[in-house]
């Protein structure tokens, strides 16, 4: 399978900065897999491939990577998608590296997954920090509502409607990931408030963290971004200078 045959589906992000991009995985065929590995991972990243066992979590695994770099390379950000790899830190939060091992400082980077969609988000700036959630509409989120759903969020959502929960669920899903507080974070303490049709002010205040969100609905999904700025361009995404890689 060549890059040319990868069909990210973009989704239109007015994020300063941002970028995001799905790919449906039903079409990854297993034979296509070793292709795959070999057009877009690195040498670190064939040999974490090689720890995963579960064939589901290798193509989730493989596919948020697919995503990202064919995204990267569509945008000009990258020219082999051999020359970055995926890594995460002690919390799970990801970050790009070049295959030397050093730090690509100026992207910023977030992924996810539910069903057979794998998503992609990247923000270009070295101030930003972005995150992204996917989740698909369903009433499974209304049984667990009362742990994240606040009266502090706005709107409220007293009837709990299935897409109104699932967006809340998304944005501070996505808000956590941005900010880096690892699995287990207790959601009710992030607090959305709409701004819009589908903008948000997202807020951390045990993190004295302020972010903007945005959601998106694409077939049965929610996607959720957010956006945190930090340093002299907190206005916005500093304009930078990339090296393609």
């Amino acid at each position: 399978m060549d890059s040319a045959d990868i069909k990210l589906i973009s989704i239109p992000c007015n994020a300063p900065g941002v970028r995001v991009a799905l790919l449906d995985t039903e079409p990854l065929a297993r034979r296509e897999l070793e292709t795959l590995r070999a057009r877009y991972l690195s040498d670190g990243e064939q040999v974490e491939w090689a720890t995963l066992t579960h064939p589901a979590r290798q193509i989730e695994w493989l596919a948020a990577r697919v995503c990202l770099k064919q995204m990267l390379v569509r945008d000009g950000l990258l020219t082999d998608p051999r020359l970055c790899e995926l890594r995460k830190d002690s919390r799970g939060r990801p970050w790009l590296a070049s295959a030397d091992g050093g730090r690509l400082s100026a992207l910023d980077v977030s992924i996810s997954h539910q069903g057979h969609w794998a998503c992609a988000c990247v923000a270009v700036g070295a101030d930003a920090r972005v995150g992204v959630d996917i989740e698909t509409i369903s009433p499974r989120l209304l049984n667990v509502a009362e742990m994240f759903v606040t009266e502090r969020d706005w709107p409220p959502l007293t009837s709990g409607p299935e897409k109104g929960v699932t967006i809340l669920w998304t944005l501070k899903e996505a808000a956590s990931k941005a900010i880096g507080l690892g699995i287990g974070v207790d959601l009710s303490n992030v607090i959305c408030r709409a701004l819009g049709r589908d903008r948000h002010e997202v807020r951390v205040d045990a993190h004295r963290a302020l972010l903007t969100g945005w959601h998106f609905p694409y077939d049965e999904l929610i996607i959720a971004v957010t956006l945190m700025l930090h340093g002299p361009d907190a206005r916005g995404v500093s304009s930078v200078q990339h090296t393609c890689l």
